[in-house]
């Protein structure tokens, strides 16, 4: 039986029905005791995005709580923290135009072992603006009807690299060759499951997006369109993003501001490994 949020000693107050807290009383510039980290990682398994409030870290602080969670994939794409290669710098100028990652995606879903989530720190945000929206892919799965959440189970989804817009998109891949350096090494497939236990809750999850996700097996790629389901996104409360957000599911962010303004956005993310099984 998964816990309810009142049994969890951690501090945590849910943002959405069905996906997000944020975390108090856990200073993550100090390391974390067993039994807190055994808090963190339960809720994460429940909760599937947990945002921790005015934190003061620094790289390694970063680092030593994401690998607390498992082995590090490195992000190929993005310029890296300057002696921390694990750190990917997703940072966009107020002059530079296109968005990076403004659709619905899964981290790594392309890798053969991709990320079980990710560690966002942000660094510098906008005023108003550049919000980061999450889905919760269990709830997604759990609305389905029992007859498409059968058929779901049993099959098998490929996902590529290259079918996400900035690599598909001349136009965007041109606005984006300076701070996504790694883009023209496209090129990384992989199948798995369409529906996995989570890692953690071992709750069933919908492991399909529409970013990385090229086609069912056996199946045309114009049938994915009417699987890539999302279920009540969560939008963390401005303060939340000046602290960490552990990230799981699906995830789309955004990086202008009122009127297509753009701003400054620097934010420090960090993937975690794990093997997607049913």
């Amino acid at each position: 039986m998964p816990l309810s949020l009142d049994e969890y000693p951690i501090e945590d107050f849910p943002v959405s029905p069905s996906v997000g807290a944020e975390v108090g009383g856990i200073d993550l510039s100090q390391p974390l005791t067993e039994e807190q980290f055994r808090d963190v990682k339960e809720a994460l398994g429940q909760l599937g995005v947990l945002s921790f409030r005015d934190q003061d870290t620094t790289p390694d602080h970063h680092l030593r709580f994401a690998k607390a969670f498992g082995e590090i994939a490195i992000n190929r794409f993005f310029h890296h923290v300057d002696g921390f290669p694990e750190i990917a710098n997703v940072q966009r100028q107020p002059d530079e135009k296109g968005a990076t990652g403004g659709y619905w995606h899964t981290d790594h879903s392309y890798d053969q072992v991709p990320a079980m989530g990710s560690v966002f720190v942000a660094r510098e945000i906008p005023p108003v603006g550049g919000d980061t929206l999450f889905a919760g892919m269990a709830a997604a799965f759990d609305s389905l009807s029992p007859g498409l959440q059968s058929v779901l189970e049993v099959i098998e989804a490929w996902h590529s690299d290259k079918v996400c817009p900035e690599v598909s998109d001349p136009m965007l891949q041109r606005a984006n060759e300076a701070r996504l350096p790694g883009l023209k090494t496209a090129g990384t497939r992989a199948k798995h499951p369409a529906v996995i236990r989570d890692p953690i809750s071992g709750r069933k999850v919908l492991y399909v997006n529409s970013g990385f996700t090229e086609r069912f097996d056996g199946w045309k790629q114009s049938d994915l369109g009417h699987c890539c389901i999302v279920s009540t996104p969560m939008r963390p409360n401005r303060n939340s993003l000046t602290g960490i957000v552990v990230g799981r599911g699906m995830s789309l962010s955004g990086t202008t501001g009122p009127h297509g303004i753009a701003r400054l956005m620097i934010v420090w993310a960090a993937s975690v490994s794990f093997t997607a099984s049913r």
